[in-house]
């Protein structure tokens, strides 16, 4: 038909229509696969393109005629001329044997006295089923799965009275630049493969009458009279497989972003050794009970691990120096007794009650497109103004607040927002960049980090380590470890942990006093510091001291200082290790109510394995099974190693790009296995065999590790 085009490879059809008014995506399938794009409802254009002029008008265009076409060896073509004169293009790229194709579009020709103000793109319907077996994936902070996401999906209220949902990258609704729709065993994946730190927003509209997902990818562009404008390459594809292969996938471009150039971190490039080692990280404000240095020297004695305290409440006012009298000797004491410091910061916004407030307004803050200020709310009545980490006097603020930090004895600093806040565009043009350019709010944030640590490094012997909360990937080559726990998902899966936790660390699930005192809440603790094990996490937040803890649940702090001390003594695995497959276990599932934040009296019924486990790749190329046990009862179970979900499980472990690891042969394994428990340890090796599984047992409230040798069963770790 005139007003139909498809494009197909021997993997992946994609379809487009002329309907009604606009040029439209309304077909996604594979030969094994069913349509993933819903056309319940009246379909989206594929694309939108907003120019603005010199009075700030904006004025939108959109395609519809169908396109002409060109193709060459570079892919397809589709070209339209819009009603300004402008001309838009998508080049679309599908290779024959590919289940990936690769679309970006350009806007050229743009009229003199106009600039592009933003581009939406690819937009289309995803289709859903409200059943569980429908899943949306979503790397929001540590990562999600949403089983009948119209049902489970949080929208910022009533699904069915508010339905957009706005999804910024990097910040705590997106830590990564994918989203995918899980269905019938196979996976549609839209991927932004963008390396030039362009911040933009995967904005949602959910449908419960239609049963849809809307997609609405958007951006800002600089402002640039003239100036052509282009997209990065998005990625659509689909595949047989579930969340670990969409992390999997997502892997193979993020290993080629500059964000990854220092290295894994068992090369050293980046990361302190002794923050590796460091199994927790414990939140303290400044004063009040538990909170002495003297409280902390005793946790640590108790636990007998390596730790790091999170520390609050420094400043008289708030947020710069001068400090409270006491933190100076706080951060000797803490230091001389081996414990290291990392005090909060925040330079992302800032509060206008703040002192410097006067001096800074003028120079600092992040303007809008009318020249107004920007800013969030994160508390009824508590507006904060973002600051724009471009504009000179700031960054000479912040580099010389922290550089005195530094200098009275911290080894850590927190960078309060950066991964989880959205970030913005600037339109002042004082700041000495393009206004609306998006990409230098991430660019100018990175490199003062940079020059922070560059002076720091200098200074101090051992290193100094950066924090940020939330995940966000565009900050790893600066920032060590990501707090991971703002999340507090109930479907929470490691998607972050799964793509990046060899190349930066992660700590976190927020602990909160209900907890403690609330029978209903029994076991949470012990079950979310087992999750952040299973996960590769440091332990964090607590906002209750240890040692409260420790007189009212000496068993669970027990169980903890278990976990703690495997965890330091196994960091090779756990810290620096690969994440590989987690075994399907046939295990019971348990429910626990857990609390979600800090006013969450309530909280949230979660369902759990009674075993949990996790699988590692060490850079010795060993690999490295845990399994932990959160009930009172012993779980006996068979384990088999780490298996292709869908392909031959005696054939290749896991390929793409150099990766090629293989299976072992099916003939009894003598894998090392060793049983932590309250009581102390236990060695010994497996029973079973590759192909049938290992017998397992593991002992209530323990953890049980399979060692598998690399020497005979599996290839040399390279990438």
């Amino acid at each position: 038909m005139m007003n139909e085009l498809v494009v197909s490879s021997s993997k992946l059809t994609l379809s487009f229509v002329l309907a009604e008014r606009f040029f439209s995506l309304k077909g996604v399938s594979s030969e094994k696969s069913c349509n993933f794009i819903s056309a319940s409802s009246a379909l989206p254009p594929l694309w939108r393109v907003k120019f603005i002029d010199e009075a700030n008008d904006v004025k939108e265009y959109l395609p519809e005629t169908m396109p002409v076409m060109e193709e060459d060896e570079t892919g397809k073509r589709l070209r339209w001329e819009i009603g300004n004169g402008a001309v838009v293009t998508v080049l679309l790229q599908l290779p024959a044997d590919s289940d990936s194709a690769q679309m970006q579009l350009r806007v050229e020709r743009v009229p003199e006295n106009l600039s592009v103000h933003s581009i939406h793109f690819p937009c289309f319907n995803w289709e859903l089923t409200e059943d569980d077996e429908c899943k949306l994936i979503v790397p929001a902070d540590a990562g999600a799965v949403y089983p009948n996401p119209l049902k489970n999906l949080p929208c910022g209220g009533d699904i069915k009275t508010k339905k957009l949902r706005a999804r910024a990258w990097p910040n705590g609704s997106l830590s990564m630049q994918f989203l995918a729709v899980e269905r019938d065993g196979n996976v549609c994946y839209l991927g932004a493969h963008d390396t030039s730190y362009t911040v933009k927003s995967f904005d949602w509209e959910c449908n419960h009458e239609y049963r849809q997902i809307t997609l609405n990818p958007n951006w800002r562009c600089a402002r640039q009279n003239a100036a052509p404008a282009e997209s990065f390459p998005w990625v659509v594809s689909v595949f047989n497989g579930d969340w670990f292969d969409v992390a999997r996938r997502y892997r193979r471009f993020a290993l080629t972003a500059p964000w990854v150039k220092k290295g894994r971190l068992a090369e050293g490039n980046k990361t302190p050794k002794w923050l590796m080692e460091i199994p927790m990280v414990t939140l303290r404000m400044h004063d009040g009970a538990g909170y002495s240095a003297e409280d902390i020297i005793r946790e640590q004695s108790y636990f007998q691990v390596p730790m790091l305290v999170h520390y609050y409440s420094w400043s008289q006012d708030g947020k710069f120096f001068p400090t409270l009298p006491s933190f100076k000797p706080t951060i000797k004491a803490l230091e001389d007794a081996g414990i290291k410091v990392m005090p909060y910061t925040d330079i992302y916004s800032y509060d206008e009650v703040n002192s410097l407030w006067d001096d800074l307004k003028a120079f600092s803050i992040q303007l809008n497109e009318d020249g107004g200020k920007a800013t969030q709310n994160w508390a009824p009545g508590w507006d904060l103004t973002t600051m724009c980490t471009a504009a000179p006097l700031y960054r000479a603020l912040v580099k010389s607040y922290i550089q005195r930090l530094i200098t009275m004895g911290c080894k850590g600093i927190y960078f309060d927002e950066f991964g989880m806040s959205p970030p913005r565009v600037c339109c002042s043009k004082e700041h000495q960049h393009t206004p609306a350019d998006p990409t230098v709010y991430l660019r100018s944030s990175t490199s003062l980090m940079d020059e922070i640590k560059r002076e720091a490094n200098e200074e101090v012997e051992d290193g100094i380590v950066f924090s940020s909360e939330g995940a966000g990937e565009p900050y790893m080559d600066q920032v060590d470890t990501f707090l991971v726990g703002n999340g507090n998902n109930p479907y929470m899966k490691p998607l972050f942990a799964a793509v990046y936790h060899d190349y930066v660390m992660g700590f976190g699930r927020y602990m909160f006093f209900c907890e403690l005192t609330d029978e209903r809440f029994a076991n949470a603790i012990e079950s979310k510091n087992a999750e952040q094990f299973i996960c590769g996490w440091q332990f964090g937040w607590n906002r209750v001291p240890w040692n409260i803890y420790l007189e009212q649940l000496p068993n669970t702090v027990a169980f903890l200082k278990m976990l703690a001390q495997v965890r330091h003594e196994q960091w090779s695995f756990l810290t620096c290790g690969k994440m590989l497959r987690p075994l399907e276990l046939e295990v019971p599932t348990i429910q626990q109510r857990w609390a979600m934040a800090w006013n969450d009296n309530e909280g949230t019924v979660v369902e759990l394995p009674a075993v949990m486990n996790s699988v590692w790749l060490n850079a010795q190329a060993q690999v490295g099974i845990f399994f932990v046990n959160v009930t009172d009862t012993p779980q006996s179970f068979i384990a088999k190693l780490p298996s292709v979900r869908w392909g031959d499980p005696l054939d290749v472990l896991e390929r793409s790009g150099k990766e090629n690891y293989r299976y072992p042969m099916p003939e009894p394994l003598p894998c090392r296995t060793l049983q932590f428990t309250l009581e102390g340890r236990q060695e010994g090796v497996t029973s079973g065999d590759s192909m049938n599984g290992f017998k397992v047992t593991v002992q209530p409230k323990s953890v049980y590790m399979i060692q598998v040798p690399h020497q005979v069963y599996y290839e040399k770790y390279s990438e």
